[in-house]
């Protein structure tokens, strides 16, 4: 055995199926050394990684960096690993030359890996966007961004229901669609993705489903603080509203206060209202202090808002085109100093008798920076940069085992009112008071600079020199070098840095000490943060100014390699509606620095947590390493108010007042709860510190949309002007491969939209990983348009009054010729051009003007405008009117026939007649002829639309013909998509029925209407075929069961009381008979759905078989038998009901010319 030290490292969380690293380096060691490592679960006692040999000699420095993987297919199916209570495996290092018996470390496991970036076109959708009356549907875009593994992919709607399912091959992009029905209750969607053999790497986003009109401007407010300083006379903001294709508004500003508490209850500022004159899209806007105190009377001073936020609700008229927006503005909070003191960076251990680096950063309460503010530490004061921050070095005394750090921001004075925290560190503990100190400039680094660390070993004399400083390098959880550098003098460490080592990478540097061979090691550890920066680059040329409506369009996208490169272009205002779930480039590197397995800004009580806290675990000969306690560390967040208490005790009431609880409940109601004095200070002050946090991450600025949503329709084409038609609120989707470095140009057709388009490219290069491009802006503009907003459906016969706006961005005024076309369908006072109306645009204005319609036909009516002047500027508008019945119906024309009838004799004149209808056609000789055919089969395959009912009666067939089709083996006779195009319409009616779902399970024909037991049992059978071909939760055919089975009489029958609208969907018959046979059926058929625990359903199918049984001798229509006779077979085939039943049925029929009849 040769003697001499070893340090074995690796990532104290292993992700299971990736390559982790492990560093081997040795001290004093002359001779060639060989290390074997490996895996091992002790559990079943057998390998879960490959061996892994470490030869370690002179040539590399007797350091060697080498990777090891956790199989996945070894954890999850022979050794279960994820069914146990603590998932780990052990690290083990074999060496011969080292150690006479192996060496064993626990290591946590995680499942977590990869990288999965979820992206919509747009972060805010209508239900009915985009489709026809009554059955429309969006497509919602998603892009991934995936390694090659097999990916699961969900969407939950506002009410957590899973609404679609799907296992994919994943490539690297891939494109995915969502489906919203039309009929969707507004909320909050989910997707959430993650590959299928790994549940920790799910990731989600959202997107919000409600209806909505994109705003014509957007309005903010600006300010020089964003927020209350309560010292102040005053509170000055100025109130903007600026187009969304960039002109200014002319109009009124109305301003309206309100008080926002800790918990968000709202107290509005009555008399407090202001009426403004806005000019060139600005106003200014101040709240007296002394007015606030005046309507809060119950306030005896102003510093008890200190806490709460200040609301103001904004709404802006523009004079000249009557359009009208709102917003609100909720985050702006009442502050007694302007400055927030941030020690997260500072470290929670010192080294006695050295300089200890304070570093402060100063905020302003709107966390934007404060520099040249004066910070004053131990009565020694310097100013901050222009980042807001300044570091100090206080020298810990020798002997000192703990240091209280005071301090102060600001100058005092009014306006500039102190800021000041308290810092407590401890001393690292060394049993031969050796310290390794480690100093580097906190500034945020670059790739292509070299750092430079200073290193000194402080030691005692007696304990002898110390040679080498050795180091490694970790980033995103892995070791990625290891060194030695010579003690000297004056020691400095040069680290290059490159674009590996973004976003954040960790040094840890560590030596040996002894007089006999070693007896301690001593470490310490920096964090140092890495200017974000793709490996691979990707840019977004630089537009011209403005673009046409309808113009052509290269967009120049710069690469540096090849790549796939995903597109969108989203209108500005959609943001201003809803800014929220975007991918932007902070979130990917947010998403890289997950992997970060360390915790703190550096440093640690001791050897041991130095490495911990680094987020290595380690085998050594003079330390060993203990077992990570839980997958996360504290977040950075909370270690900035945490830091401060050191004890145990202190430190969990400060948690327990961080954490957010579901009751809302004030810090001052929560702090009651707590008895011990101290720990009631601590958690009152943490609590607060936690709101604050929160609101901070919420959002500010809440854009209060119209009611309506925007319509878009295909181009029209015009000769003799260009028709603008095409108002997408997303274009330029899709996914495009660059074959090398350069610049790529993409070509297409701007849409006819007046406004500004936000131009975003996400790239996924072949070799270099990925990158989101910074965002440009394409402005789209004309100096004279035409602007019309129309409602997003009417029904027949309805009055409609159509604003069209004529804007006039022109140096002078113009004579405009407006008329509208007439249509087919609509009564509108329509004119041609000789006819026009007649109206004066003045320079930089507007002008509104109405056209009154009735449509009076149902579909979509162009609505068309045309604008003429006599200086030579036109526009042409075209958008289409939905126009639908009140009720329940949904028209789709196949054929006709024409019914000539005369009117009564008797009808009063001038009043309207009706012809009722009822067809029936041969019961059994068109469904086999024509339904049972490949043909006749497709022809029942359609998109579900309508009312619950409606939606029943399309999903039905449809399911019926895949299950048939399956059966009979008939696919090939078909277009081979057809099959997908009936799944996906089955998928969308699944969609729709669950909307129309009640709490209870239950169904009527709308949510609102009484439910109905045929259609509750009819929902069920659907349901339970259909999950034999798509993904369908079983809780909701569950639910609907009960309440099937809560519906049951004691006698075991089953009856309505509230049926269905449309009778024919029950063939035509009615009785207690065929409607408990109906329900048996769906019973029966549910079944399948249960996996255990059927017993309920059961027990209720046998009471409803023991009525059929009794009423089966009874029965004489041929519909009732046949039901009856269905239910008693599927049920029981071989009872004597069944048989009985099925005798009699046969009973009731005679053959007729080669046909069964009914007698």
């Amino acid at each position: 055995m040769c003697v001499f030290s070893y340090m074995i490292t690796g990532p104290n969380i292993m992700h299971v199926g990736v390559e982790e690293s492990v560093s081997v380096q040795l001290h004093g060691a002359e001779l060639p050394v060989t290390v074997t490592v490996y895996c091992w679960d002790i559990i079943r006692n057998t390998n879960c990684s490959d061996h892994v040999g470490f030869h370690l000699n002179a040539g590399n420095s007797f350091q060697e960096i080498r990777t090891i993987r956790v199989s996945g297919r070894q954890a999850a199916r022979n050794l279960q690993l994820w069914r146990r209570h603590q998932h780990y495996v052990t690290l083990v290092a074999e060496s011969d030359q080292l150690f006479r018996r192996r060496r064993m470390v626990h290591v946590r496991l995680s499942s977590k890996r990869g990288y999965i970036f979820i992206r919509t076109d747009k972060s805010i959708y209508t239900p009915e966007e985009n489709g026809e009356w009554g059955g429309g549907f969006k497509i919602v875009r998603v892009t991934s961004l995936y390694e090659r593994h097999n990916t699961f992919a969900s969407s939950q709607n506002s009410k957590n229901m899973q609404i679609t399912a799907d296992i994919r091959k994943s490539g690297k992009i891939l494109l995915h669609h969502i489906r919203i029905p039309d009929n969707a209750a507004p909320g909050n969607w989910r997707i959430e993705a993650q590959f299928s053999d790994s549940t920790m790497s799910k990731v989600s986003t959202q997107f919000e489903v409600k209806e909505f009109v994109l705003p014509r401007f957007e309005i903010k407010i600006k300010a020089s603080e964003m927020f209350y300083l309560v010292s102040k006379d005053e509170f000055s903001f100025k109130i903007l509203a600026i187009h969304t294709y960039g002109e200014r508004v002319d109009g009124k500003a109305y301003v309206r206060f309100g008080i926002l508490d800790q918990n968000g209850n709202k107290t509005n500022l009555g008399g407090l209202e202001q009426e403004l004159r806005m000019k060139n899209g600005e106003v200014s806007c101040s709240l007296k202090t002394q007015d606030l105190l005046e309507q809060l009377k119950m306030l005896t001073s102003v510093n008890k808002l200190v806490g709460s936020r200040l609301y103001v609700a904004l709404t802006v008229f523009e004079t000249a085109s009557g359009e009208l927006e709102e917003t609100e503005v909720s985050g702006i909070p009442f502050v007694a100093t302007p400055y927030v003191i941030d020690l997260s960076k500072t470290r929670r251990h010192f080294a006695p008798g050295l300089p200890f680096p304070v570093v402060v950063l100063v905020t302003s309460p709107d966390q934007s920076p404060t520099p040249n503010i004066p910070v004053t530490v131990e009565g020694y004061t310097l100013y901050t940069d222009e980042t807001g921050t300044v570091v100090f070095e206080v020298v810990a005394p020798a002997n000192a085992s703990v240091l209280s750090v005071n301090i102060t921001a600001g100058e005092g004075t009014r306006g500039r009112e102190f800021s000041q925290a308290v810092h407590i560190v401890h001393a690292y503990q060394s049993v031969s008071r050796s310290y390794l100190h480690m100093y580097v400039q906190p500034t945020l680094v670059r790739s292509g600079q070299v750092l430079t660390v200073q290193l000194e070993a402080v030691t005692e004399p007696e304990l002898g020199d110390v040679d080498y400083i050795y180091y490694l390098v970790t980033n995103k959880g892995r070791v990625v070098r290891a060194g030695k550098t010579r003690r000297l003098e004056k020691t400095e460490l040069t680290i290059p840095v490159d674009v590996s080592l973004v976003p954040t990478f960790r040094l840890i540097a560590y030596y040996y000490i002894g007089n006999d061979h070693r007896s301690e090691m001593v470490a310490n550890s920096l964090w140092v943060d890495v200017k974000d920066e793709c490996e691979g680059k990707i840019e977004v040329k630089e537009m011209d100014q403005r673009h046409a409506p309808g113009s052509d369009l290269n967009v120049i996208l710069s690469t540096d390699d090849a790549a796939d490169v995903a597109m969108v272009a989203v209108d500005s205002a959609v943001y201003i509606v809803n800014n929220k779930y975007k991918l932007t480039a902070r979130k990917v590197f947010e998403a890289m620095n997950s992997y970060d397995l360390g915790c703190y800004y550096g440093g640690g009580a001791n050897t041991v947590g130095v490495f911990m806290d680094a987020g290595l675990t380690f085998l050594s000969d003079v330390a060993k390493s203990e077992f990570r306690k839980g997958k996360k560390y504290p977040s950075v967040s909370r270690l900035k108010d945490l830091n401060q208490y050191t004890e145990p005790r202190l430190r969990k009431c400060c948690t327990d007042g961080l954490t957010k609880i579901p009751m809302r409940y004030s810090c001052g109601r929560r702090v009651e709860r707590v008895r011990e004095r101290r720990c009631r200070a601590v958690f009152l002050l943490c609590c607060q510190y936690g709101i604050e946090l929160r609101r901070n991450q919420s959002l500010n600025v809440r854009s209060v949309a119209r009611s309506l949503p925007l319509e878009f329709e295909e181009f029209f084409d015009e000769t003799s002007i260009h028709v603008r038609s095409i108002f997408p609120h997303s274009w330029l989707w899709g996914n495009h491969r660059v074959q090398g470095p350069g610049n790529h140009t993409l070509s297409a057709r701007i849409p006819d939209s007046i406004t500004t388009w936000e131009i975003q490219a996400v790239a996924m290069f072949d070799n270099k990983g990925f990158c989101v491009a910074e965002s440009k802006k394409l402005t789209v503009f004309q100096e004279f348009f035409i602007s019309m907003r129309l409602p997003n459906a009417v029904t027949r016969n309805e009055q409609v009054d159509v604003r069209v706006i004529l804007y006039n961005y022109l140096a002078q005024d113009i004579q405009v010729f407006v008329y509208m076309r007439g249509a087919d369908g609509l009564c509108s006072p329509a004119t041609s051009k000789d006819e026009a109306r007649v109206i004066t645009v003045r320079r930089n204005s507007a002008h509104s003007l109405g056209f009154p319609i009735v449509p009076l036909v149902a579909g979509n009516i162009p609505i068309h405008v045309v604008a003429l002047s006599t200086s030579g500027q036109r526009d042409a508008l075209l958008k289409h009117l939905r126009v639908g019945f009140p009720s329940c119906v949904f028209v789709s024309v196949r054929r006709s026939h024409d019914i000539n009838t005369e009117t009564p004799l008797n009808q009063v004149p001038d009043t309207e007649s009706y012809l009722y209808i009822k067809a029936r056609g041969d019961l059994m000789g068109e469904s086999i002829e024509n339904s049972l055919s490949p043909e006749g089969i497709n022809r029942l395959i359609r998109v579900p639309t309508g009312c619950a009912e409606q939606t029943a009666m399309h999903l039905a067939p449809t399911v019926y013909a895949v299950e048939y089709l399956d059966q009979s083996q008939q696919w090939l006779h078909l277009p081979s998509e057809r099959k997908d195009q009936a799944l996906a319409n089955i998928k969308t009616g699944y969609t729709k029925i669950l909307e129309y779902q009640k709490a209870d399970g239950s169904y009527g024909t709308w949510k609102e209407t009484p439910s109905s037991v045929w259609l509750t049992a009819f929902m069920v059978k659907i349901l339970s075929i259909a999950r034999k071909h798509i993904i369908v939760n079983d809780m909701f055919i569950h639910k609907s069961v009960s309440y099937l089975i809560n519906a049951q009489n004691s006698s075991g029958h089953f009856e309505d009381p509230h049926p269905v609208m449309a009778r024919e969907m029950q063939g035509g018959v009615e009785s207690l008979v065929s409607m408990t046979a109906f329900v048996t059926i769906a019973l029966q058929h549910s079944l399948d759905s249960y996996k255990r625990h059927d017993i309920i359903p059961k027990n209720s199918i046998a009471k409803a078989l023991g009525f059929l049984h009794k009423e089966v001798p009874s029965i004489k229509h041929p519909f009732v038998t046949a039901i009856a006779a269905y239910a008693l077979t599927l049920a029981s085939p071989d009872s004597p009901g069944s048989v009985k039943a099925h005798r009699k049925l046969k009973d009731l029929a005679y053959y007729n010319r080669g046909e069964f009849a009914e007698r």
